[in-house]
């Protein structure tokens, strides 16, 4: 990547009769080398982050990202409310992991299961 930058930066120029769409096309190649790099760098196995799972804005989850153990967690939302489910990697950015299956089941005071659980999968996002 490096030596895309390099070029870029370092491209002689005619001053008197510049090649405006060389730079231009460059600059392109440029960034879309830097997309490239940005999305295998970022990725979770490489940085080495925790998983996170939010359930609404009360309950916080943290797991290695290796980690393939599910989790349980109970939180509370209004009667006809709604909850946000967030999975995420730990990072200053948000980088959320998406496709993963989730169970939410209504609990009573008592700890019974209400109802059937509701299976759903947090999209791209990381949103449900």
């Amino acid at each position: 990547m490096m030596a895309v930058i390099g070029k870029l930066v370092l491209m002689p120029m005619d001053a008197t009769a510049p090649d405006v769409e060389s730079v231009f096309r460059d600059f392109r190649d440029c960034l879309n080398t830097f997309d490239t790099w940005a999305e295998r760098f970022w990725s979770g196995s490489a940085l080495e982050l925790e998983q996170v799972f939010n359930v609404g804005e009360d309950v916080t989850l943290s797991a290695p990202v290796s980690s393939r153990t599910p989790s349980a967690v109970v939180a509370t939302c209004p009667a006809q409310g709604s909850l946000t489910l967030l999975h995420l990697f730990e990072s200053t950015r948000l980088v959320p992991i998406g496709n993963t299956p989730v169970r939410v089941q209504a609990i009573a005071t008592d700890g019974s299961a209400l109802g059937a659980p509701l299976h759903r999968t947090i999209d791209a996002s990381g949103r449900l």
